[in-house]
């Protein structure tokens, strides 16, 4: 498999011979060499300088999954799960996740935008996720979409504020209090 940055010479090769337009690295931090501690700010922005030369030589655009990490604290970017690196190397940083608005349980999302040097920040949108029958080889199969819904003034924090049962988070204690 991918490993970072030592198979970044070999991806760069296989993403030029197939005109790749994008490449998806899920979840990253599964991805770094043996030995690079994801904690550590200067080995992960190490480990991901090389992909970024890759992008901005084949002109090709990544997504690279990180998740939050489960035990809250911090807000925004120090949610990221390792080093600080994982939200300050990207260009843009966007969040997927439940609708804190949204009943418990429901497919409701909202994909809201964290960061942004390149340009101004979009504005976060509501969407939901419903199952539908795909055609494969093998016959009939269930797979999942995403059907944008509209827009919301729900913010990136928003989707990441963790809350543990019987708890309440830091800003619904305010709006409380």
């Amino acid at each position: 498999g991918l490993t970072l940055p030592a198979g970044v010479p070999a991806l760069h090769s296989a993403a030029k011979s197939l005109d790749a337009g994008l490449l998806i690295i899920d979840p990253l931090s599964s991805h770094l060499n043996a030995g690079i501690h994801s904690h550590k700010n200067a080995a992960v922005r190490g480990a991901l300088s090389p992909l970024v030369d890759l992008a901005a030589d084949l002109e090709l655009a990544v997504i690279a999954v990180s998740h939050p990490n489960k035990g809250g604290g911090g807000s925004g970017l120090g949610r990221l799960s390792g080093s600080g690196a994982f939200g300050e190397a990207p260009r843009s940083v966007i969040v997927f996740g439940a609708n804190p608005s949204g009943d418990k349980g429901s497919r409701e999302r909202v994909i809201a935008h964290q960061k942004s040097i390149m340009g101004p920040e979009a504005r976060s949108l509501t969407a939901k996720i419903e199952t539908v029958e795909i055609r494969t080889e093998d016959g009939p199969a269930d797979a999942t979409r995403l059907i944008v819904t509209g827009t919301t003034d729900l913010t990136a924090e928003a989707i990441l504020e963790v809350q543990r049962p019987g708890e309440i988070g830091p800003r619904a204690f305010l709006e409380e209090f």
